[in-house]
C-alpha cells in the first residue's frame, strides 16, 4: 500500500527522496534486529514490519531533511 507513495516521491523529489527511505529502512530494520537480538536476548524472527515502520517514518520528513537526521 505504500509503493505508490514511494514511487511517487522518488518521481516528484528524485534520489534525495529514494536516499531517505532507504536509509530509514535500513536503520529501523537494524534497530529492531539489534533491540531483539541482544537486549531481549530471543531468537530473531524478521517479519518486514520495521520497513514498513521505516518507509512511513520515511515518508513524513521533507526531502531537505539530512541523512543523519534519518538516522
Amino acid at each position: 500500500a505504500l509503493l505508490p507513495a514511494q514511487v511517487a516521491s522518488v518521481y516528484y523529489y528524485g534520489i534525495r527522496a529514494l536516499m531517505i527511505l532507504l536509509t530509514g529502512m535500513f536503520f529501523m530494520s537494524a534497530g529492531e534486529f539489534v533491540f531483539v537480538r541482544y537486549l531481549r536476548k530471543q531468537k530473531y524472527v524478521w517479519d518486514a514490519s520495521s520497513l514498513v515502520s521505516g518507509a512511513i517514518f520515511a515518508l513524513i520528513l521533507p526531502p531537505t531533511v539530512p541523512l543523519w537526521l534519518v538516522i
